[in-house]
């Protein structure tokens, strides 16, 4: 008993195995391919924001960098500003000390010009005697 395979069996086999493949695709595309695609979206949209992350970090950075030039900066002009003004402070105080001094030495010079006019006198006084 000989099964002949006849070629309009062939060609119904293979209709159906190409039924049955157009079947599972439209079934995958249907309930997976959604799925796989919107997971092969997001993927691409979590890669594009690491790639922008990359950007946005160099740029924080530089920005941090240029945020503590300009606060040395103006911490240095500070000091600067202070240190003159404390020189300028000092030399106010060292003319008034100074001024100060020169009274006292002249006060002192007075004094002592008028005690010697004293003892002048009256060493001529006695001497006149």
């Amino acid at each position: 008993m000989g099964h002949e395979v006849s070629s309009s069996d062939i060609l119904i086999n293979v209709l159906v195995q190409l039924l049955n493949v157009g079947i599972f695709f439209f079934f995958f595309i249907k309930f997976a391919g959604n799925a796989l695609t919107k997971a092969i979206q997001s993927k691409i949209e979590k890669e594009k924001v690491l790639a922008n992350a990359d950007v946005e970090y160099e740029r924080l950075i530089a920005d941090a960098h240029e945020q503590k030039r300009v606060l040395l900066d103006e911490a240095l002009a500070h000091k600067n500003q202070i240190v003159a003004e404390g020189k300028a402070l000092a030399d106010q105080e060292y003319q008034k000390i100074l001024e100060k001094a020169h009274r006292e030495a002249q006060m002192v010079l007075d004094r002592a010009n008028q005690d010697a006019d004293l003892k002048g006198r009256d060493l001529d006084e006695q001497f006149e005697q």
